[in-house]
């Protein structure tokens, strides 16, 4: 992809142009890259599809991580919003939490998902995204472009800051996918490139702060 030095950067290219975030990342790529667009778009689909199994493996209670302190927790979220209708945050929340937790679930019982950015941040796109197109009918073809979109945010983060969690912190893990998630989401929703970037960087600042010692050092609890 074209590099881009800030978020801004990225949104005013994407504004010039009159065209989404999506829909420049998909150009860039295939530029780059020196492949067709609708075989990008293709292996992304593929992606998208992993992230759908990955719910399904995880929403498994009697799912356990290999080593046996997790698991079922995404099922059991599920359950929660099955049963009570979602509480005070609604069904679609409460739905799209249960779904990032089962892919975590998945990932930490060796199933297969994508790291998006990070392994251990890998539900939090899918937890959004399919719940977009399962919950909310949209079509796949507009969730998994909005993928491109995360996938845009995310590659301005890894160049000018950091995705790992070993140089950064959960922050620039579960920070970065939470404001990629935001991005995506708000571009589904009709949203302009300028308030894409608005979204993720609201995202980020909600998530500062809040960095975590994981239990016995396994990326698990919490």
């Amino acid at each position: 992809m074209i590099k881009y030095t800030s978020i801004k950067e990225l949104c005013d290219a994407a504004t010039k142009r009159g065209i989404k975030i999506s829909e420049l990342c998909l150009e860039d790529q295939a530029e780059e890259m020196q492949l067709p667009k609708e075989e990008l778009y293709a292996m992304m689909e593929k992606n998208f599809d992993v992230m759908v199994e990955s719910v399904k493996k995880g929403n498994d209670p009697n799912l356990l991580s290999t080593s046996g302190l997790t698991g079922g927790e995404g099922a059991k979220m599920l359950q929660y919003s099955d049963r009570t209708g979602g509480g005070l945050s609604g069904s679609f929340m409460t739905r799209a939490i249960g779904r990032a937790m089962c892919v975590s679930n998945c990932n930490a019982a060796m199933g297969r998902i994508v790291a998006t950015p990070t392994a251990g941040s890998c539900g939090i796109l899918p937890g959004c995204l399919v719940s977009m197109y399962e919950d909310k009918g949209f079509s796949k073809r507009d969730v998994v472009m909005s993928i491109f979109t995360a996938g845009a945010f995310g590659m301005v983060i890894a160049q000018m800051a950091s995705i790992s969690g070993a140089e950064g912190g959960c922050q620039a893990e579960c920070g970065s996918a939470s404001g990629m998630a935001a991005a995506a989401l708000v571009e589904l929703m009709g949203g302009s490139p300028a308030s894409c970037g608005d979204a993720l960087g609201m995202s980020i600042i909600n998530q500062m702060g809040l960095g975590w010692d994981p239990v016995a050092g396994l990326v698990e609890i919490p």
